[in-house]
């Protein structure tokens, strides 16, 4: 019998994305339930606000994974971390922020030696340093909440769902963004999304804007037959949450 591999999570105590009634459950279920769920591990939760003595992981632990590679959903602080020889594994979330949150900064104040994320290796390195090693894992649906979806025969057929984030498009948000980065403003990164909220046949609706929020998304995708997933530079978690649902998945698809 293979020996488990045993992992420390470590994230921070306030974080609200690991919270299970938070709007955005897809961390919550992969860091919580998911990664349980795997035979060939065992993981150990810990958590901190800011600061965590990691010393005590010492000769217990062979990974230690870190929520993200920032202190937004990390600790501010591991102290102790370059007594170990334990490698750190994290996941890497906007890349785009990377300069907004200075994350590069914590690649060494963590010791991380492996990145993660459901995003291309190609788009990672536009951000980040050639140098560091990131690998593409797709993650992010909970099976349990696609069991029992409506039948596609029952769905309303006449209409396309569109639902998300999308940029103001009045003139004095045209005009400012011109001079805004493109990279993490709506405006350009849903870009067609925002084109589709225009045709008669899409019903849109925003992201807060209606009670399906969290883990009652999937009772509004299955509603709809069709549903739209758009996002310009990459994809988001809707690109396999609206197929999971048994929709028919328009999807916007570039380099």
């Amino acid at each position: 019998m293979n020996k488990k591999i045993n992992v420390a999570f470590i994230y921070k105590k306030s974080n609200q994305l690991l919270f299970p009634n938070n709007y955005d459950t897809t961390y919550y279920h992969f860091f919580m339930n998911a990664l349980k769920r795997n035979s060939r591990i065992k993981v150990d939760y810990f958590n901190a606000e800011n600061k965590m003595d990691v010393r005590k992981l010492k000769g217990n632990y062979d990974i230690i994974l870190l929520y993200e590679n920032w202190n937004g959903g990390s600790p501010d602080e591991l102290i102790g971390i370059d007594e170990l020889d334990i490698p750190v594994i994290s996941r890497c979330g906007d890349f785009h922020a990377a300069k907004k949150y200075n994350t590069i900064s914590f690649h060494d104040k963590y010791k991380i030696d492996y990145y993660f994320g459901f995003n291309t290796e190609k788009l990672f390195h536009q951000f980040y340093p050639k140098n560091f090693k990131y690998k593409t894992v797709i993650y992010g649906l909970e099976s349990s909440l696609y069991q029992n979806v409506l039948p596609f025969e029952k769905r309303i057929k006449n209409k396309i769902l569109n639902s998300g984030a999308v940029g103001k498009d009045n003139l004095y948000t045209k005009l400012m963004n011109k001079f805004k980065p493109i990279h993490g403003n709506p405006y350009y990164e849903y870009k067609l999304r925002k084109l589709c909220t225009k045709l008669g046949y899409v019903d849109y609706t925003p992201t807060l804007d209606h009670e399906f929020i969290g883990d009652k998304y999937p009772k509004l995708l299955e509603k709809y037959q069709a549903s739209i997933a758009s996002t310009t530079f990459g994809p988001t978690i809707k690109y396999w949450e609206i197929p999971a649902a048994g929709c028919l998945t328009f999807m916007e698809i570039t380099e």
